[in-house]
């Protein structure tokens, strides 16, 4: 049983159903996932960049409730936040890609997962030394 990893995009596109060859191909993970019985994966901070306090916060949170069976959220944990540093400092990045690594370092708390992302380099870069880890372009 793999975890599913949304990063913002990936939520904002299943979230708020988007249309195009971007939402198709994170639905039917999303399907999949659902189906195996498998944790559908949000980090808090993915929350914090949806979060504007607009009318559009409400397909999130519907997204969830529908969900809340297999979704899992992940907080920022002391732990998760020495990984997310280390991750920054190995790849020679800053504070800018900490959403980033806090994607990739839920998905290592589950071994095996795929993330959805539309922000395929920079997830994929601080994902390479996880081999279990599949980065899915959206």
């Amino acid at each position: 049983m793999r975890a599913l990893v949304l990063d913002s995009q990936g939520l904002s596109l299943l979230a708020r159903e988007h249309r195009g060859a971007a939402f198709e191909r994170a639905q039917a993970y999303l399907i999949a996932a659902l189906e195996s019985g498998s944790p559908v994966v949000v980090p808090t901070v993915v929350l914090v960049e949806q979060y504007r306090g607009r009318p559009q916060d409400a397909a999130i949170d519907l997204f969830l409730s529908r969900h809340r069976k297999a979704l899992v959220t992940v907080d920022l944990d002391q732990k998760l936040a020495r990984a997310c540093g280390r991750m920054l400092a190995d790849h020679g990045l800053g504070s800018e890609s900490l959403a980033d690594a806090a994607v990739v370092a839920a998905a290592a708390r589950y071994g095996s997962a795929i993330i959805l992302t539309s922000d395929f380099d920079d997830i994929d870069l601080l994902a390479s030394g996880f081999s279990l880890i599949d980065v899915v372009r959206l």
